[in-house]
């Protein structure tokens, strides 16, 4: 062990705090009576000395440094309170210099100058690079969200064009960054994977940036549908040919002392941020994509306001219903041993279970709901009861942890977390969330509602809008109940005549056959999703009424399958939504992959692309205090006084309607909206 760990290993903590506050306060003197003396220059220009040793800049936090010098200072004076003030600065001055010389090109900033980073920004009149590393001052604890306790920011590291990257410790400097904040929300903010980054700098710092570019979103835009990987690395290999290493990712960065090799990881990661802009820039205009780029930028700053309010969630009510819950699973259980004559046997088993139904007489394949939907038998509906409870179990005890100390769920929302365009959640995943008892648990605190506003058949729609179905377009534009009509159509009977059973199955016929379900498929969705039972023989009846009604999704779906079977470039090999945004395709292999996205991504691209625009355009109209807490397919939640939810309300359903309508002009747009206590109401 060198003497450098030894030290710190046998130095006391609370001795060492206060060398630390009297070595930054005799750094910042220094530094201040430096600049004082250089009258030729009221702000001193950082950067104008950025291939020297940086000796003009006094580190005055750095731990690497106050480390060193605390060690330094020790072997002259042998003071364990910090010493002779002079000789400690002498000290600091060369274990910054030896710092630095370690990391060339790399500005390490302290406190003192702050307001000149500031200026500088504000001179260079250019997009910032920004990136932090964060940390967690817990044992054993986690980082990835700025809610988790004792999660912290480290470093904040910044840069602007043609200059070296500042490296800031905001453990030593603080979170209010006053000017330097200001200036940063101020102007343009680049950033891979920024929506992480500025989570972290509102919650900790105050910092609320509007105008940003994210490379990793312009990044999953170009590469939508493929397998190219779009983490930082690989899009700086394959756009500048650069190849960073990436050790230093998962190192401890609440470490006492920070290396070299950290802090210019951490330089690295805004250093060729600036050109990677550009290449990105030059390549989503040559691909057609800057109105979608556009509008994915401007939703950033929108979805980051989102995580940061989080979802209001009564956690008692959750851990209520993960109890009844498990009482239910253990009836569920018992009643399935009995039908199955063992009283042994594990519901959670597939091996057994498939063997106990093969002994009652059920040959079936395996024990998936897939499999299970076709099957008409006392244990089979037994075994989906105890797997519904067991499902309610566990996804209630999991939102439960999920439950920050605030009384909310900070769930994360990928805008393109998903190939077609759609958003995707995780930790945890709201929009898997069932309906029912469990959405109950999501509730309005007292004085507040939740707005729920939902688009109505908004698939529908954009499926009639896009394939130019006649028949279809007339029946919104008249305000008919479609499944009602589909189910008029296929069964021959009035729209008066149509039960409430025949409906449930037209509306599994319409969703299911708009994405070119096969009949198999059919039969297995229909089940699943709307409780439908439909022998193959039904399934491909209807299938094959369906398309005979709706002649202009017929006609749609066979030219989709020509193109799938004739493209042969890579150029035409890719599927668009009404902005313009593209998923791409393989060239070989079977037709059907292509022909599924040529349908799927123009019907479920659009509505979400009108979804993040009905998104930004609310966003910039919320009265202080009402927040978007939740967006969950084509639904959005947000939370407001209960003196003014209504007007919110008609606010919120008039700008979803003019979003998606500026894509689909030639369907009627239609959003059911509601004031709630709680989620489930809706």
């Amino acid at each position: 062990m060198t003497h450098f760990s030894k030290t710190l290993r046998t130095i006391d903590l609370d001795s060492m705090r206060r060398r630390f506050d009297l070595a930054c306060r005799e750094a910042a003197d220094f530094n201040a009576q430096k600049t004082s003396r250089q009258s030729e220059s009221p702000v001193r220009n950082v950067r104008e000395e950025e291939n020297a040793p940086f000796s003009d800049v006094t580190d005055g936090y750095f731990l690497s440094t106050r480390a060193r010098a605390e060690n330094a200072d020790e072997l002259h004076s042998g003071n364990d309170e910090g010493g002779n003030s002079h000789t400690h600065t002498r000290s600091m001055e060369n274990a910054v210099r030896n710092v630095r010389e370690d990391l060339p090109g790399v500005v390490v900033a302290n406190r003192a100058i702050l307001a000149d980073l500031a200026e500088e920004i504000a001179a260079a009149d250019a997009p910032l690079a920004l990136d932090i590393e964060t940390y967690n001052e817990a044992k054993g604890g986690g980082a990835l969200s700025p809610f988790t306790p004792g999660a912290q920011i480290r470093l904040l590291t910044l840069a602007v064009p043609g200059r070296a990257p500042w490296v800031i410790d905001l453990r030593a400097v603080g979170y209010d960054l006053g000017e330097l904040g200001r200036a940063i929300e101020g102007g343009v903010v680049v950033g891979h994977n920024l929506k992480f980054d500025l989570l972290w700098l509102r919650e900790k710092c105050g910092i609320k940036p509007r105008h940003v570019f994210c490379t990793l979103t312009a990044s999953r835009l170009l590469t939508a549908g493929s397998n190219e990987p779009n983490d930082l690395g690989a899009v700086l290999a394959r756009h500048l040919d650069i190849r960073l290493p990436k050790d230093q990712g998962r190192s401890d960065w609440g470490g006492m002392a920070l290396t070299p090799e950290q802090l210019a990881y951490s330089a690295d990661d805004v250093r060729h941020l600036h050109a990677l802009r550009a290449k990105l820039t030059e390549a989503l205009a040559a691909a057609g994509l800057q109105p979608v780029t556009d509008l994915e930028m401007a939703l950033v700053p929108v979805v980051v306001e989102v995580e940061a309010a989080g979802f209001p969630v009564d956690r008692e009510r959750l851990l209520a219903i993960g109890k009844d819950a498990e009482r239910e699973m253990v009836l569920a259980a018992t009643r399935l041993r009995e039908l199955l004559g063992d009283p042994n046997i594990n519901p959670s088993s597939h091996a057994q279970l498939k063997a106990a139904l093969h002994r009652i007489g059920l040959n079936v394949e395996g024990t998936s709901a897939e499999v299970l939907s076709g099957v008409d038998h006392e244990a089979v509906r037994a075994l989906l009861i105890y797997r519904d409870h067991e499902k309610t179990a566990q996804q209630a005890t999991s939102l439960a942890k999920a439950v920050s100390a605030d009384g909310r769920i900070h769930a994360r929302f990928e805008p393109t977390g998903t190939e077609t365009g759609r958003f995707s959640a995780r930790q945890p995943n709201l929009q898997q969330v069932k309906r029912g008892v469990m959405r109950s648990a999501f509730r309005a605190p007292e004085g507040k509602a939740l707005i729920i506003a939902d688009y109505s058949q908004v698939e529908l729609r954009a499926v009639a809008a896009i394939a130019g179905d006649a028949v279809m377009l007339e029946a919104f534009r008249k305000g008919e109940d479609l499944h009602r009509k589909t189910a008029s159509l296929l069964l021959g009977k009035t729209e008066a005549e149509v039960t409430k059973e025949e409906r449930q199955m037209a509306k599994a016929l319409n969703f299911g056959t708009i994405y070119g379900q096969g009949v198999k498929r059919l039969v297995d969705y229909a089940k699943q999703s709307y409780d439908v039972v439909l022998s193959p023989e039904e399934a491909a009846t209807m299938r094959a009424r369906f398309f005979a009604s709706y002649r202009g999704i017929a006609a749609w779906h066979k030219q989709a399958w020509r193109r799938a079977a004739e493209i042969s470039e890579e150029a035409d090999c890719c599927a668009h939504t009404a902005l313009g945004r593209r998923r791409l395709m393989s060239l070989g292999g079977k037709d059907w992959p292509r022909f599924a996205t040529l349908v799927n991504t123009p019907i479920q691209g659009t509505c979400g692309d009108g979804m993040k625009m009905a998104m930004v355009r609310i966003g910039a109209l919320l009265p202080p205090g009402v927040q978007m807490v939740a967006t969950i397919h084509d639904e959005l939640v947000l939370l407001a006084d209960q003196s003014e939810a209504e007007a919110v309300k008609v606010m919120v359903v008039e700008e979803m309607r003019a979003a998606m309508a500026t894509l689909l002009p030639d369907v009627p747009i239609e959003v059911e909206a509601g004031v709630c206590s709680h989620w489930g109401e809706k």
